[in-house]
């Protein structure tokens, strides 16, 4: 960047050869971004490699001194030349709820001449002044810190009977760093992505340590010295250094030595076992967070919600004005990644291991499912992505794959993992790994997306017919508290249990609820999704899916009235999740804590997924057996003498009922095509779109049309030569120093 915009004169004249403003949207105390390759506009093209997170030099430097029984110690660190990206600085824009640096607010622009270096600060941000990747994040990170300094004394020895070598010290560990760097703390760590190099992601300062400490050899039989050494432990001494009495005792306590690791079956297996949780993450706010923000909140299904709090990147993702500065966007690519990391690394250590060939293989057949479940993720959310089988050293920047490379891979590692993994039916219920039919049932999903539609039925029908899994008897039954690994559960992850897989803790019971009900209103249900509903009747699966205000909760006697207020967020509703449990299940009496499990894949998808591959291939009289299926389960009835696109769009009706909620919604619209081969996506989306016109035209729904705090129009910005896939995060562009290109259109 060039520095602010001191007036809003200056932001309008900066303009092109042609009198067009570079900045549209900029204003007085906005940064001022160069148009770096001067061709008359800014845009991915003017992203440049401004810096590099490895520095030029590394030093060490140990100083020691030696004089009448004193002696001194000090070791210096310093690192110089390597370039920091400050994130802290991204979370400054209003409504991001994170604490300032003390003085660091006064450091922003506020009028003319208070500041050519920060911008202002305001809740809105149509400039990316906070999310543009700019050298406004880049600092560098050089620095010299005094790791340790010590001052000792040695006395002489027979000074006290019985005492040799007694040496009292005083030191000083991180006693001061000099930098010019503005964060907490300049030495970024190492993170398990290399994608992560040179971020600081609010990365706390060292803990500067001072401690008294004696060094002391001393006669085991002498008794002045046993009791002074109670003494000293009785008063609490911080001490350090080492006693060496030779009281005749063993030395307490023990340590886990890693190279010992890997070197067990019951380690392999714990270790397989703890990787399941990568699927999800750790957090709600991970992986988890996109799967609806990107799935269902940024399609038709979903709203934001939660409008009583500021959330300007979830708006940006959800309303399609999102830039590759996003936060949200740039935290799932990164936690994926890092999943894959771990599962590589598990691998290689599995693959070492001295343990039975037949377990060898399970263990790494499940880990070879999970890594192709995230990479499905990664490809269908930001297209080609950097395929990494193995772990890499930190300065090895691999480029983009193609999709046909990605989807390659995924299958090979499910094909793999296919021919391995157990069928459920062979496993006790109380396990849990990947089994066999959850690696075919991704196979399945995987060639819809890739519109294989003879491989789709084909691993569809496999699952169906080994008879490891069923439809339930009622849809209700997916909804129950207790419902755990049945029989239409093909893939099914715990949450917080002490049997793995399992999750530390399943937030998005709270993420996903009204307000009025104690959650947060995030991912709120559209009136349209609704109407769909009721358009076929379909009212099982409407209560059972949808809670709306005022109405009974669907299971649960003691609420019969949903407190669906949104104090002030919007809608009409809120998802009570999906067949996966991420909400409230019904229950007798309504849990306060997350449901025992999040089921990721459930036979009811596959089935869509062969009813879909089935019309896709003109076979009608299988598609609609099995579309009727599903239908019947429900109650509803199906016209038998559907063919062509009629049958073809009644398929997409159901899955979208069948699945709301499942975070699939937007990949389907993306990847189907209409009659005209253009993507359906389209068709809603954009300033005519039939679901924007519908919002802002035709909804009479009180929650949506009352409270507009969450623009009416969402989607209207959505750009179809933009926006078929996210942005791959700026911050992840720069890193990889060039070799990872940017999706088209986005800056």
């Amino acid at each position: 960047m060039d520095g602010v915009f001191q007036s809003d004169e200056e932001a309008a004249g900066y303009v092109n050869k042609n009198n067009e403003r570079l900045q549209p949207a900029a204003t007085a105390g906005d940064l001022k971004f160069r148009d770096f390759n001067n061709d008359g506009k800014i845009d991915n093209s003017d992203l440049s490699d401004i810096g590099s997170p490895y520095p030029d030099l590394s030093a060490g430097l140990t100083i020691t001194l030696n004089y009448a029984g004193f002696d001194f110690r000090t070791d210096l660190y310093g690192v110089f030349g390597a370039d920091n990206f400050n994130n802290y600085r991204r979370n400054m824009v209003a409504g991001s709820n994170y604490n300032f640096l003390s003085g660091f607010q006064d450091q922003f622009w506020t009028g003319p001449g208070t500041s050519n270096s920060f911008p202002v600060l305001r809740k809105a941000d149509p400039n990316g002044n906070f999310t543009k990747m700019s050298t406004f994040f880049l600092e560098k990170g050089s620095f010299v810190r005094a790791n340790l300094m010590q001052l000792g004394y040695t006395v002489p020895n027979n000074f006290i009977r019985g005492i040799k070598n007694l040496r009292v010290f005083v030191s000083a560990q991180n006693l001061f760093t000099i930098t010019n760097y503005s964060g907490l703390n300049p030495d970024v760590p190492w993170y398990s992505s290399i994608t992560y190099s040179g971020m600081d992601n609010y990365q706390m300062p060292p803990v500067r340590t001072y401690m008294f400490g004696l060094n002391l050899s001393c006669n085991p039989k002498n008794e002045v010295m046993k009791r002074i050494i109670i003494y000293i432990f009785a008063a609490g001494l911080p001490l350090a250094g080492a006693v060496s009495c030779n009281l005749d005792q063993a030395p307490y306590g023990s340590s886990i030595v890693a190279g010992e690791f890997y070197k067990t079956d019951e380690q392999c297996n714990g270790a397989t076992q703890v990787a399941y949780r990568y699927i999800n993450y750790s957090s709600w706010w991970e992986i988890l967070n996109w799967r609806y923000l990107a799935g269902e909140a940024s399609s038709d299904n979903g709203w934001i919600g939660n409008t009583y709090q500021a959330h300007p990147t979830y708006d940006a993702a959800g309303h399609y004005f999102i830039d590759a500065g996003n936060d949200r966007n740039e935290a799932q690519w990164v936690n994926l990644y890092k999943s894959i990391g771990r599962f590589n690394s598990t691998m290689e250590g599995i693959g070492a291991a001295p343990i039975a060939e037949a377990s060898k293989k399970q263990y790494i057949a499940e880990l070879k499912f999970l890594r192709a479940w995230c990479y499905f993720d990664l490809v269908r959310n930001w297209g080609g992505v950097p395929l990494i089988l193995k772990v890499l050293p930190p300065n090895e920047h691999p480029a983009r794959n193609s999709v046909q490379e990605v989807y390659g891979q995924i299958l090979k590692d499910l094909n793999e993992a296919a021919g391995v993994l157990p069928k459920k039916s062979v496993y006790p219920r109380g396990a849990l790994p990947g089994f066999r039919g959850a690696a075919l049932a991704l196979m399945a999903k995987i060639s819809l997306y890739m519109e294989d539609w003879a491989k789709a039925e084909g691993y569809a029908q496999t699952v169906i017919s080994e008879n490891d899994y069923d439809l339930e008897p009622q849809f209700s039954d997916l909804w129950q508290y207790t419902y755990r690994m049945g029989q239409e559960s093909v893939f099914e992850i715990m949450n917080g249990s002490s049997q793995v897989p399992a999750l530390p803790y399943n937030e998005f019971a709270v993420v996903l609820n009204s307000a009025g009900d104690g959650g947060w209103g995030y991912y709120s249900v559209t009136s349209d999704l609704e109407n769909a509903y009721k358009s076929e009747g379909d009212s099982i699966r409407l209560q059972w899916t949808i809670n709306r205000h005022g109405l009974p909760v669907a299971g649960d006697p003691n609420a019969p009235s949903f407190d669906g207020r949104p104090f002030p967020h919007r809608p009409i509703a809120n998802p009570r999740g999906s067949a996966g449990s991420i909400t409230f299940r019904s229950h007798s009496a309504r849990p306060t804590a997350a449901p025992p499990s999040t089921i990721r894949s459930c036979v009811s998808q596959t089935c869509c997924s062969s009813t879909e591959a089935c019309a896709m291939q003109q076979k009608y009289g299988p598609a609609l057996n099995s579309l009727k299926r599903v239908r019947g389960r429900v109650l509803l009835e199906t016209d038998m003498a559907l063919t062509g696109w009629p049958l073809i769009n009644a398929i997409r009706k159901e899955r979208r009922l069948e699945l709301a909620y499942e975070g699939d919604r937007l990949y389907d619209i993306r990847r189907w095509k209409d009659a005209a081969g253009a993507p359906v996506i389209n068709s809603l989306f954009g300033p005519n779109g039939s679901f924007v016109k519908y919002n802002t035209e035709t909804s009479t729904d009180p929650f949506e049309t009352a409270n507009t705090t969450e623009a009416q129009d969402k989607g209207a910005k959505y750009d179809p030569k933009i926006h078929a896939l996210w942005p791959i995060p700026a911050s992840q562009v720069l890193l990889s120093e060039g070799a990872v290109k940017q999706n088209p259109g986005y800056f």
